[in-house]
């Protein structure tokens, strides 16, 4: 997809590519980690949110993901990582909704 505009009633209020809208959107970046096969997720200062047997997944600013996925890769209990953006349905609820009670 080159290019995306999001309109709200008939005005503009997104546009550019997916890179530049979720960076104006600045929503957060999930990582989603399989363990290997018996081992427990122990990042204490980490919230995480299972999802499955050995699936874990949390949440991080854009400018956090680095740092974890560097962490995930040093950690021998974690067998995958998965980095997931947000969506474009996302960052169109976030254009749409997120706008909601603000001044125009």
């Amino acid at each position: 997809m080159d290019r995306v505009v999001i309109l709200d009633h008939g005005r503009v209020v997104a546009d550019g590519n997916m890179s530049k809208l979720r960076q104006l959107a600045m929503l957060p970046v999930r990582l989603r980690l399989t363990l290997a096969e018996d081992a427990a997720f122990d990042w204490m200062d980490v919230e995480a949110r299972r999802i499955g047997p050995g699936l874990f997944e949390l949440s991080c600013l854009q400018g956090e993901k680095m740092g974890l996925l560097r962490r995930a890769a040093e950690d021998p209990q974690v067998a995958d990582v998965e980095v997931l953006q947000p969506t474009l349905d996302e960052l169109y609820g976030h254009f749409l909704h997120g706008r909601a009670g603000r001044a125009e």
